[in-house]
């Protein structure tokens, strides 16, 4: 298995909680497994990147065999704790330690703003998924992701901007995407698009503020088809191996 460099984004979480990042927020967090669990298919998933666990939880639920690949230790160590029936494999995301067509599934969320050769690993995921499987993947709103961080620098004292969460300056490979096109440079062509919804109505200091209302995430989930206005934008693709 290949090892990141301590110069990688991702070594960073061995150092810091990642789990503290999601401590509060309560909505953006069901919101995303709302999102997910509707374009979940099959029975076996892979998810990259799977960090303490959040999401791989939701994944036990729908599949017999999950395999959940993360880097940082710490991160492992706390998903062992919260799964039940995951396989954890400690590993980057550049050359997946899988064979050929053995997943139903992928997914990854929050990951690939992190990557400095997305289009690789998009290759990776199409060689261990089987033909007609589903890929399930994030990408950053960068303009939506500037605008806030723009607005919060302006209006916002610096004792508080960290409060009102974003991707932030993340090691996305690319200066600019198109709006439209978020996936585009990195995504290869026997992916076909079915589906792109947004969440992050929520994600910040108002969503903390308003955690305890639970089914208020179902406003961000109604609002999911204009993901041009949220910070996250989910894809949903089929893999066409055979064209």
């Amino acid at each position: 298995m290949r090892s990141l460099s301590r110069s990688s984004p991702l070594s960073d979480f061995e150092e810091h909680d990642y789990s503290a990042l999601w401590r509060g927020k309560q909505l953006e967090d069901a919101a995303q497994k709302h999102l997910v669990r509707s374009w979940l298919e099959g029975d076996t998933c892979v998810e990259l990147g799977g960090g303490f666990g959040r999401l791989t939880q939701l994944l036990e639920s729908k599949f017999s065999n999950v395999v959940m690949l993360e880097f940082a230790n710490r991160n492992i160590s706390m998903a062992r704790r919260r799964l039940r029936n995951s396989q954890l494999v400690r590993t980057d995301v550049s050359h997946l330690p899988l064979q050929e067509n053995l997943f139903d599934c992928a997914v990854m969320v929050r990951v690939i703003h992190l990557l400095p050769d997305p289009a690789g690993v998009m290759m990776e995921i199409q060689r261990v998924v089987r033909d007609r499987g589903t890929v399930i993947i994030s990408v950053p709103n960068l303009q939506m992701n500037r605008l806030s961080w723009g607005l919060k620098e302006k209006l916002l004292p610096k004792s508080m901007r960290n409060r009102t969460q974003t991707y932030g300056h993340a090691a996305w490979p690319f200066d600019e995407r198109p709006l439209f096109l978020p996936h585009r440079g990195f995504v290869p062509a026997s992916f076909k698009a079915e589906g792109r919804r947004g969440t992050g109505l929520f994600d910040n200091y108002l969503g903390k503020m308003l955690g305890g209302m639970r089914g208020l995430y179902l406003v961000d989930v109604a609002t999911s088809p204009l993901w041009f206005l949220k910070l996250d934008v989910f894809l949903k693709f089929r893999v066409l191996k055979a064209e």
